[in-house]
């Protein structure tokens, strides 16, 4: 999490909805009706490619999941390199998690369910949304230390401000489905009424819930919105508090992920490592994080015992999953299904690289 050095620093921190509403990839209603529509279809389309491709067209989300899912896919309209990466980030999830179910039971050991686990995954970059497109399209690799990589660095701990957006939206327009007699059933569903319960009743029950309530009605389990808030800080570095504790090695395995995913696909700043590369780097950033975490002191607001047990813990978890995991196999596999999202997101791919190249020009004509 950013101190308030580094929360100054960012210049949109202090009004973080305005960049929300008026961020660069959305599109409304009003202004521009046709690529509104043509958002809203690269969602659907996202998201149905997923269920097909992921989940051989079993849909294992509930309602409000899967609207996060898809409003995520439409804000992200004209970041589909992002899109792909949560899509593939998605596959790892369920694949490594199923996988690791046979040596532990996944729910009890990671205190979140593998559906909950791979929704995570699907939503964890939803802070990009706020960043400015000059940095987060740029070409130019920022150095570690520079004002552009702390804002890009921020978009894991506003992203759970961007979902709280979001639900805001989607409170606006269950106000709209329930004027229309062909949607009032689908408002309903969405909020998870119960029988005989109104609308306005099952609202407000979500209004006064508190915030570990709130969170797994939304999301399905508070876990989801620590990995997003986490899924770029060392749990075995900063300190952690209480709500993080619980699901550290959720967290700790996103990351992993999320470093694997990342290493195999091209970005606009960096071309993308061999499987075996990536395997090999993957490997050597997880062993030295052990390391690390032998050789530190506990910093975090546990018991210091406690905090020694944890790392300990995480240790073993994470050796036992790298010995576990054919990482060849499962990157071929994602390999495989970024062939399938390049054939049928080629458009939007290509639509993507003219807005990065567009962006890249705009920022060189300032210079």
């Amino acid at each position: 999490m950013p101190d308030k050095r580094q929360q100054q620093d960012i210049l949109y921190v202090c009004d973080i909805e305005k960049h929300y509403l008026n961020n660069y990839y959305s599109y409304s209603k009003e202004k521009d009706y046709a690529n509104f529509i043509n958002a809203k279809a690269f969602s659907e389309n996202v998201f149905k490619f997923a269920i097909d491709k992921i989940f051989d067209g079993n849909n294992p989300f509930s309602k409000l999941q899967e609207e996060f899912l898809k409003r995520t896919f439409e804000k992200m309209y004209n970041q589909p390199e992002t899109v792909q990466h949560l899509i593939t980030t998605m596959f790892l999830a369920k694949h490594i998690s199923n996988e690791i179910e046979k040596i532990y039971n996944f729910e009890k050991e990671f205190n979140m369910s593998k559906t909950d686990f791979t929704f995570a995954l699907g939503i964890h970059d939803v802070g990009k949304m706020i960043i400015p497109p000059e940095v987060l399209l740029s070409k130019e690799k920022f150095y570690e230390n520079s004002e552009e990589k702390k804002m890009i660095n921020s978009h894991s701990y506003y992203g759970e401000y961007v979902l709280d957006f979001i639900w805001k939206d989607i409170k606006k327009d269950l106000n709209q489905m329930l004027e229309e007699k062909n949607t009032r059933i689908q408002a309903f569903e969405l909020i998870g009424a119960k029988k005989k319960q109104s609308f306005e009743d099952r609202l407000e029950e979500l209004e006064k819930c508190d915030k570990d309530v709130l969170f797994k009605e939304l999301y399905g389990n508070k876990g989801v919105v620590e990995i997003i808030k986490n899924h770029h800080e060392s749990v075995v570095r900063n300190p952690i508090d209480k709500d993080t504790f619980k699901y550290c090695k959720g967290i700790v395995l996103s990351q992993m992920i999320d470093v694997l995913d990342a290493l195999v696909q091209e970005r606009c700043y960096k071309d993308k490592q061999s499987i075996e590369k990536a395997i090999s780097i993957f490997k050597e950033k997880i062993q030295n994080e052990i390391k690390i975490s032998t050789t530190i002191d506990a910093r975090s607001v546990l018991e210091q015992d406690e905090s020694k047990s944890l790392l300990a813990d995480l240790n073993e978890t994470s050796r036992q999953i790298l010995n576990a995991l054919d990482l060849r196999k499962s990157l071929l596999q994602r390999e495989e299904l970024e062939k399938h999202f390049t054939t049928n997101f080629g458009k939007d791919l290509n639509r993507g690289k003219e807005v990065i190249d567009r962006n890249n020009n705009v920022k060189e004509e300032c210079i």
